[in-house]
């Protein structure tokens, strides 16, 4: 029997019928189809299932009818006659709902989910939640107007509904993952809680651990620490066979963030637990969500590949395609080889494997596949120089794409993502490579429009990047996709000496960095901060009552208690976040004209983009652009970051000369004639203080005054807001003698944090004395300026009362603790009075309109670096929020001295002449003639203007 028909086999078996079926006719036909399909003899096969469908008919036997029309369905499948196995379910239900009441027939209600599964099968996913949900909708009519029925067999509708959702929910996921549309999301959550509000009837519960293993693929996916945590809570209810879901989509995840050795440690995890339970079934492993042995195997190849291990991965590989028979695995084996082969370049054999990938995905009909090889087999053409047959191929993609409704002038359709945005990507790449070869205007023009719609895209997909998975994604494709736009635009301006095309490099640098903050600057979602607080602090109590408990009936129900809310909390951060998305920021341009348009003569800025090998960056002043691109020195990365450790450990740090070369000796004769330097950064830059860069031997600093942004448009819209005089400050100092509040609790919260002696002490925080000095003193600053200013300090610096007074402030100072989470950088955290935290995700759901926020508190501006968003830290939550400017720390900062920068710093601002850029740069000054080291003033970065 194939593979590919064991879901479908679960489905069949669910029909009811009479008992006296066996005297029939039509059941003697059917036995006698038997050993016809057993032996795959298609001829006889049929010919026996329609005699058993006709004598049905005349029976008027029409439980039995469905069952054989799906027994026919199930048969074709097998033969990948799929296009007729859809035919036989559609007529059979159109036949039996001529003779009958088909809402009052639980049977028919399985046709829709046959149906489902079979378009699911081919990767038609839109049109197999369409059948799944009319299956969902039949069952639940059923209950409403056959109460009769439904209180008979209430056990069985309640299981079918709840596995009906289940199915939704896999589907929905898969198409998320496919297309990113946030509403596929949604709606897999949302078949989830309803599944659960079935499992959780005592009827039902059977089907419990398999709900629970769906859940392990939606924590999986959206929050990837929970569910480790999650997956080993869990573990005595997740059934066997699903154990493998969490490891394969954690290898999806580490791909996704190029930690290929991580992603190959998850495979093997996922097949060892698959190889436990012999599955040879992987058709019904992938239809239920999972990957098969064959497909882990392909995916493990290629990461083996790309480390390198090519010897590993055509193993692998060979061992797959000499085992497997199933069309969609060859298929896959046969793309996954092409690959290995490319590594190589070997591109004789790897046209040849495309060739048979792309055959055998023709024979299934899996359309969206065919394209991707499609595509492959265009690149393996330019490989060879073969332009024109690259060429042709692109335009007969493009034309295919056109002709089934995905592409329309190249807009974005909206109701079908079918065309994914790595697709776009690759069309646009391929073209950009055509030009960059052979020069023609046609594939440059074809290029751009394919990266403006691919860039668009991106930004249509803004509402789902609280989803690291997916902000991975998106990002890894941006930035994939970058250079190549770089070069073709670097390439006309050479031609032209058109400046437009220098231009339109600073618009895309505008729509694809820090995607978050521009979505949330502009969303209207209510404000709604999370319940995670008091849910988080619930599960860890329960999490310590089933450790200390002895007896083992009471843990066993603290830890169904536990997992019961462990879903409730994810449904409930769930919420919140999706409420933070649903606004998709439009694809801005003219932004470089409209910088220069508010610069003075004295504003310099330089946006950055680090390639692996080549640095790109354009220098933008009143006067017009500067670009300049330079191959970077091997370990050059390294360099950056031993200069960023070095000087935060306060160890005597490398010469700078090197890293200054590159990066700001080209715009050396332009920064002369300024006074002040705006510094976009991007990947590893974002760790280097360009203050201690030099030109000439002099330091930065010395000669201009620095701040930094996240991306031109949001640089732009700090130059836009103009600042009024400051009128009220507000500034805090909470104090940390609380008793009363277990520290542990709030460790648990944010949890994965590693105590930190500067930072905890005895499980309590090291308290800050000089934090209260330093706000004290500025209050004393402010007053004798007659500016009114609001000093808290101790109890009063609650977080309910700094976020009272924030909004009517005008600069929001907080000195206090800060906890950067590297793995969950949407939970890195200000501490308050009582223990309290300000997570990073409730500022995004704040408004505020403070033109400078201060966060004297240690590391403060560190945080996760994820390519095309830009470093993932605190300051990009009080900017989504609405706050213009940002002071923050790279790292850990010394508590007496930065009392003394920061009143240094109010006391320039206070002069009444300076920007806060040079009121920053002057404190620092006087640090470094008070014999400070780089670490005590460096750290310490403007994020605005």
């Amino acid at each position: 029997m194939s593979v590919r028909i064991v879901l479908f086999l679960l489905i069949l078996s669910q029909f009811t019928h009479a008992q006296d079926y066996k005297s029939s006719n039509h059941w003697k036909n059917y036995q006698q189809s038997v050993p016809f399909q057993q032996t795959y003899e298609v001829d006889s096969a049929v010919y026996y299932l329609d005699q058993a469908l006709m004598h049905a008919q005349m029976d008027s036997s029409w439980n039995m009818y469905l069952w054989y029309a799906n027994e026919k369905s199930r048969f074709l499948f097998i033969q990948e006659a799929s296009e007729e196995a859809l035919t036989v379910l559609k007529k059979a239900q159109s036949v039996y709902k001529l003779q009958n009441d088909s809402a009052l027939n639980f049977n028919y209600g399985y046709t829709f989910g046959g149906i489902g599964f079979i378009h699911y099968s081919r990767g038609e996913n839109e049109q197999a939640i369409v059948h799944y949900d009319c299956m969902s909708q039949h069952l639940e009519r059923l209950r409403a107007i056959n109460p009769n029925y439904y209180q008979k067999n209430k056990a069985l509708v309640d299981h079918h509904l709840a596995k009906n959702y289940m199915t939704l929910l896999v589907v929905h996921q898969t198409q998320y993952e496919k297309t990113l549309q946030p509403e596929h999301l949604k709606k897999a959550v949302e078949s989830a809680r309803l599944a659960w509000d079935y499992c959780t009837h005592e009827s039902v519960q059977t089907v419990l651990p398999e709900l629970i293993s769906k859940y392990g693929l939606l924590f999986a996916m959206l929050y990837p620490i929970e569910a480790v945590e999650f997956l080993e809570d869990t573990r005595d209810w997740i059934i066997p066979k699903d154990r493998h879901l969490l490891h394969e989509h954690l290898a999806s995840y580490y791909q996704a963030i190029e930690q290929p050795k991580e992603a190959i440690q998850q495979l093997h995890k996922a097949n060892a637990l698959l190889a436990e339970e012999d599955k040879e079934d992987t058709r019904e492993i992938i239809t239920t969500g999972g990957q098969s042995l064959a497909t882990n195997a392909h995916f493990m190849a290629q990461l083996y590949a790309q480390i390198g291990r090519t010897d590993t991965a055509k193993m692998i590989l060979e061992q797959s395609l000499l085992t497997s028979t199933d069309s969609f695995d060859r298929a896959d084996g046969y793309n996954a080889l092409t690959y290995v082969h490319m590594t190589e370049d070997q591109l004789s054999e790897a046209e040849r494997c495309i060739d048979q990938a792309i055959a055998y995905t023709d024979r299934v009909s899996d359309r969206a596949t065919y394209m991707d090889y499609l595509l492959r087999k265009a690149d393996i053409h330019l490989y060879q120089e073969a332009y024109e047959a690259s060429r042709s191929l692109l335009k007969d993609i493009l034309s295919q794409y056109e002709q089934i409704g995905l592409v329309k002038n190249l807009q974005l359709n909206s109701l079908n993502q079918d065309l994914s945005l790595g697709n776009v990507f690759k069309l646009a790449n391929l073209y950009a490579r055509l030009f960059l070869a052979e020069g023609r205007s046609e594939d440059h023009q074809k290029s751009m429009e394919l990266y403006t719609l691919g860039f668009q895209m991106a930004n249509s997909l803004s509402a789902t990047l609280y989803d690291k998975q997916s902000l991975a994604y998106v990002s890894n494709r941006i930035k994939k996709a970058i250079p190549n736009v770089y070069e073709i635009q670097l390439k006309q301006y050479e031609q032209t000496k058109d400046p437009t095309f220098l231009a339109s490099l600073i618009d895309m640098q505008s729509n694809n960095k820090a995607r978050i903050i521009r979505t949330h600057l502009h969303s209207d979602h209510p404000t709604v901060l999370p319940q995670t607080d008091t849910m988080g602090l619930y599960i860890n109590r329960l999490k310590t009552d089933v450790l200390n408990s002895a007896n083992d009936s009471v843990r066993k129900q603290l830890q169904q208690r536990k997992i019961h809310a462990m879903i409730e909390d994810f449904h409930q951060r769930f919420d919140a976040d999706y409420l933070q998305g649903g606004f998709s920021p439009v694809y801005l341009t003219g932004i470089g004209d409209q910088i220069r348009a508010h610069m003075d003569t004295n504003d310099y800025v330089i946006d950055y983009y680090v390639d692996d090998s080549v640095l790109y960056a354009i220098g933008i002043s009143k006067d017009g652009y500067q670009w300049h691109k330079c191959s970077l020195p091997n370990g050059f990365q390294r360099s950056c970051q031993a200069l960023y450790r070095s000087i935060k450990s306060g160890n005597a740090h490398p010469d700078v000369a090197d890293i200054s070369q590159i990066l700001m000796e080209p715009f050396k004769q332009e920064l002369a004639k300024r006074t002040h330097v705006s510094i976009l950064p991007d990947h590893y830059l974002y760790n280097i203080p360009f203050e201690c860069l030099t030109l000439d031997d002099q330091a930065l600093i010395e000669r201009v005054s620095v701040s930094y942004h996240y991306a031109p448009s949001l640089y732009l819209a700090s130059k836009q807001s103009t600042r009024s005089e400051v009128d009220h400050i507000v500034l805090a100092a909470p104090s940390f003698e609380d008793k009363k509040t277990p520290l542990t609790n709030t460790l648990a919260l944010l949890q994965s944090v590693e105590p930190d002696a500067s930072v905890f002490r005895n499980d309590r925080l090291v308290e800050l004395p000089f934090a209260m000095e330093e706000v004290n003193e500025i209050g004393a600053l402010f007053a004798q300026h007659q500016v009114k200013h609001t000093v808290l300090t101790a109890e009063a610096a609650s977080k309910e009362r700094v976020l009272l007074e924030a909004p009517n402030s005008s600069i929001l100072h907080i000195a206090t603790h800060g906890i950067s989470l590297q793995e969950q950088p949407l939970r890195s955290s200000l501490f308050f009075s009582n223990n309290h935290t300000l997570i990073m995700n409730e500022l995004f759901d704040l408004k505020l309109n403070v033109d400078l926020v201060v966060l004297s508190a240690c590391k403060s501006a560190s945080g996760q670096i994820i390519d095309g968003e830009g470093v993932l830290a605190l300051p990009n939550g009080f900017i989504g929020a609405g706050a213009h400017n940002v002071l923050a720390s790279l790292w850990k900062v010394h508590d007496e001295k930065t009392k003394i920068l920061m009143t240094s710093f109010y006391r320039h601002l206070l002069s009444g002449k300076n920007s806060y850029a040079e009121a920053l740069r002057l404190a620092k000054l006087e640090c470094i003639q008070k014999g400070f080291l780089p670490m005590d003033w460096l750290g310490f970065v403007l994020i605005g203007q």
